[in-house]
């Protein structure tokens, strides 16, 4: 229909298909390259859709460490591209990164383009030889630069003889977050000029090109009904019909229940130091095996994560839970891991515990343990980590905004109420935990939360979202 090839069909065998993935971010492969969320996502639904049948992905991402496929050096399907600097994030931090695209000259920009674009198509090239067919779809992550490059890419080859291909895009809340900070009139967010949202509107017309010849994204996915409604405000040319809702879905060989590997909350403690940031008076140490509930926190550690309020109620709830530790798992550059370690040390923080990235089986096995899981993020555009949470059994608390209304409730956890005063939010949370902790929601939520992971398997969630992207092509 209208040029393309139909992805998925329910009534007949449809030949192999390839499939092209950019992302913006690296995997999560090596202990000193931590992966972010979309990171993380890009890669299962990389390998998501390479258990499709009669599907084929080839995905390429970048990285400032990484610089061979991960976890094997001679597989075919992953190309990464090496930076010489940290890599460039839309809005807030990354795990190893404060590099702003606002703070990148347009000279830098092209560089950093430059490193993708040809080999980018010399690797489709490549490809198409090897599989004696061409690519049938390319998907970008982000509403930002990495469509931009796929579509630059696709001109190419059609200028070069290719038949066109459409292009689709993943739109990651950071990305939107970024434009929101440009089109807003408030002071806060002096440092995002308007800059890049022009740019990609009235100039490169990403969103505006979407009609059968048109260079731009036909089908864009999002995470949340959130995430639909901001992008609505944001490109509001671009069609609403085009613009697909699909939960990010979970690695179920990851994020499962792994009680029986370790089987005591001592047990798993005893697994973990901590980690005081670069330059701190304090040591690493061993973390106390002595208690018998946790709250676990995962996390970047970027404003919107809000773990400053979380560290504001610890303070309160560990004067009224005295068995209970909190965990927290995740970092930031060197200067906001001070920052949040400061907050924790001049609250006299005595069960709180600061203990780096870890990769995913980590998380699994402190989300297994954990008596409840507390992400008071403010409109968190899904919240994967929730559902990541809740497969391990764990109940979760949220704040009552963005994502995670479309899947927590009573049943599996609590959504306090939003505010912007971290006082007024800070004693919603206290009072959220203790309830979880005295009333024992590991165990009274536990099968309600197994069940609503149950249904965001991401083999089952990228199956959906082609099935989607069909109907949107159609159009």
């Amino acid at each position: 229909v209208c040029g393309y090839p139909i992805l998925v069909s329910q009534h007949c065998k449809m030949p192999k298909r390839l499939i092209f993935q950019l992302g913006t971010t690296n995997w999560q492969s090596i202990p000193n390259d931590p992966a972010t969320g979309s990171g993380t996502f890009h890669e299962n639904v990389h390998n998501a859709l390479n258990k499709i049948e009669d599907v084929q992905c080839f995905s390429v991402f970048p990285s400032s460490v990484q610089t061979e496929p991960p976890r094997d050096p001679n597989r075919k399907d992953v190309r990464v591209v090496h930076l010489p600097h940290p890599l460039p994030i839309c809005e807030g931090v990354a795990p190893t990164s404060n590099l702003r695209w606002h703070s990148m000259s347009d000279d830098e920009i092209k560089e950093y383009r430059n490193r993708f674009e040809p080999m980018i198509y010399d690797w489709m090239e490549e490809i198409e030889k090897s599989e004696g067919m061409g690519f049938t779809l390319a998907i970008a992550h982000h509403t930002f630069l990495s469509p931009v490059m796929v579509q630059a890419v696709l001109k190419r080859r059609e200028q070069n003889g290719k038949p066109k291909i459409p292009l689709t895009c993943f739109c990651h809340g950071t990305g939107l977050k970024m434009y929101e900070n440009e089109l807003s009139p408030l002071e806060e967010w002096k440092d995002y000029p308007v800059r890049f949202h022009p740019w990609i509107k009235d100039d490169i017309k990403l969103f505006n090109d979407f009609g059968p010849t048109g260079d731009g994204v036909k089908c864009v996915y999002t995470v949340s009904t959130r995430s639909k409604e901001v992008m609505a405000q944001v490109f509001p040319e671009f069609p609403t019909e085009r613009v697909v809702v699909q939960g990010c879905g979970f690695d179920t060989s990851v994020f499962h229940p792994r009680n029986e590997e370790v089987k005591t909350l001592a047990d798993a403690l005893g697994k973990y130091k901590t980690e005081p940031y670069e330059g701190s008076n304090q040591q690493s140490i061993p973390l106390p095996t002595n208690y018998t509930k946790c709250v676990v926190f995962a996390g970047k550690f970027a404003d919107w994560k809000r773990l400053d309020v979380l560290l504001k109620s610890a303070s309160v709830y560990e004067q009224q839970l005295k068995d209970t530790c909190t965990v927290l798992i995740g970092t930031a550059p060197p200067d906001l891991q001070k920052y949040y370690q400061d907050i924790a040390t001049n609250l006299k923080l005595q069960h709180t515990y600061f203990i780096g990235a870890k990769p995913q089986p980590d998380l699994a096995l402190m989300f297994s343990h954990a008596s409840v899981c507390c992400f008071p993020s403010k409109d968190e555009p899904f919240g994967q980590v929730f559902i990541e949470a809740m497969a391990c059994g764990a109940p979760v608390i949220g704040a009552n905004s963005g994502g995670p209304r479309d899947f927590v409730n009573s049943s599996n956890g609590e959504l306090i109420p939003e505010s912007d005063d971290a006082d007024t939010l800070a004693k919603s949370l206290t009072d959220a935990v203790v309830r979880a902790v005295n009333e024992d929601w590991k165990t009274t939520k536990r099968e309600a939360a197994l069940a609503t992971a149950a249904k965001y398997t991401v083999v089952e969630q990228v199956k959906a979202l082609m099935q989607h992207t069909d109907r949107v092509l159609a159009l």
